[in-house]
């Protein structure tokens, strides 16, 4: 989601101008300042969450009809910043999907946050290291 809104503010920079004040920078544009942008009520932000929410739920529709998931489990910055996010994709998705598929569905955010990639890099060290 980022990378679509430092691409949305480099085809328009007017537009995105009070967007690139609070990253500093176009290239500086991460999913925490979107959020506290679209926090803010600047509609350029808006518009790119609301445009890449649109992708994201119909990804996850395809994925929920193709292999009839339990759980789906929801990270990143965007998602910790903006979360409402969630309930958003998951009336989407809801909506979308075959009923036989969506029924058994949760869409959760992750436990972990922010830490699940260092949680995970040390798990793995530690699987390494003991030779499991």
């Amino acid at each position: 989601m980022a990378q679509r809104a430092r691409e949305a503010a480099h085809q328009d920079p007017v537009s995105a101008q009070s967007l690139i004040r609070l990253a500093g920078t176009i290239d500086t544009i991460d999913a925490r300042v979107l959020a506290e942008a679209r926090r803010s009520g600047d509609t350029f932000a808006g518009k790119v969450i609301d445009e890449t929410s649109q992708y994201l739920a119909a990804g996850i529709t395809g994925i929920v009809n193709a292999f009839n998931p339990c759980l789906l489990i929801l990270g990143g910055g965007i998602i910790n910043g903006f979360p409402e996010f969630i309930s958003r994709i998951e009336a989407h998705v809801h909506k979308h999907s075959l009923v036989a598929a969506v029924a058994p569905l949760k869409i959760v955010t992750a436990a972990l946050g922010d830490s699940a990639g260092v949680v995970g890099a040390a798990a793995f060290a530690r699987h390494v290291i003991e030779g499991n």
